[in-house]
């Protein structure tokens, strides 16, 4: 699909996506973009704190959480609706995404042992799958079940806090997994994964030319350095792009910034397998600038100011 031809017929499929999920909460995402979206956004944590009301003094609690910005209240809602748990105010512009309960984490395992995570969070929910079963089995509600559980929060996430280490100095950590060969077996993982991560950027920046400013467009995934290699692959898979490790900084980045490969493979990519949440309308706004491009409309004072129009309402500028 070229945008040549079908530059009009973009904006109309994107709007009618994403206002079909922001309008219906019964709205189905494709469960390998469910499963690359939580790759991006979500969190598996194990909760274990002092508990006078229970005999062994230890409360545990699992939590699959997924914190946005509240401009993607119906993209939670719409996860909501297949998994269930609760959405509520996290800070002063987001809101959080939260299952707890053994009944719903029972769903959540279930879809990503059959729709898997790919990136490094996978060894997480591993761990935290090891922590589900223990809990099944109640045995959790032993002394020797709650060491166990220590031993594996030890390796999830930002590890114990300072008073779990002392409360329990002899555990050992269990093992984490390191995934070392990274395949994404469907492609809508990415689109899923890029709703979280991506971003559609339009650079405009002072130059040379007679307006004195110009325009570029930039496609970027930015992810920690630990998944390095699967950024590394995005180039396979989109068939353009180069990944980038930023010096002196524990993360990389996917970039592509040929327009040619923005126009022919990275815009027809999302068009087959679009983007969800509110990033779907910066990437909306990403092809009409696209086309502004392809007319040469950038060249002129009146489409420079359309370019800096459209870009200062995307992204952060964006008021849904």
């Amino acid at each position: 699909m070229n945008i040549k031809v079908n530059g009009l017929l973009v904006r109309s499929i994107l709007l009618s996506l994403f206002h079909s999920v922001a309008t219906d909460s019964s709205h189905g995402l494709n469960p390998f973009h469910i499963s690359g979206f939580c790759d991006a956004e979500s969190s598996f944590m194990i909760n274990i704190r002092p508990s006078k009301e229970r005999k062994i003094g230890w409360s545990v609690e699992l939590i699959f959480s997924i914190t946005l910005h509240k401009k993607d209240i119906f993209l939670l809602k719409t996860i909501q609706k297949l998994w269930g748990g609760n959405i509520t105010n996290h800070e002063e512009f987001s809101i959080q995404y939260r299952i707890s309960s053994i009944k719903d984490l029972e769903l959540v395992i279930n879809h990503f042992d059959k729709y898997p995570l790919i990136t490094q969070k996978l060894a997480d929910y591993l761990l935290f799958k090891q922590a589900f079963n223990l809990i099944v089995r109640k045995e959790h509600l032993t002394i020797e079940g709650i060491k166990k559980l220590v031993a594996i929060k030890s390796s999830i996430n930002l590890g114990l806090s300072e008073q779990l280490k002392l409360a329990f100095m002899g555990v050992k950590p269990v093992e984490r997994s390191l995934i070392v060969n990274p395949v994404i077996e469907n492609l809508n993982w990415l689109a899923g994964f890029v709703s979280g991560e991506g971003c559609f950027f339009v650079d405009v920046y002072k130059s040379k030319t007679n307006l004195g400013f110009a325009v570029r467009l930039i496609f970027k995934i930015t992810q920690h350095s630990r998944d390095g290699i699967l950024l590394g692959k995005l180039t396979d898979y989109f068939g353009c792009g180069k990944y980038y490790k930023e010096s002196n900084r524990e993360r990389g980045e996917f970039r592509v910034n040929k327009f040619s490969d923005i126009q022919e493979k990275i815009i027809p990519f999302f068009v087959k397998f679009p983007i969800s949440g509110v990033k779907a309308l910066d990437f909306m706004d990403f092809c009409e600038v696209a086309k502004l491009i392809e007319n040469k409309e950038h060249l002129t004072l009146d489409g420079l100011e359309k370019i800096k129009k459209i870009k200062s309402r995307m992204n952060r500028g964006r008021n849904v």
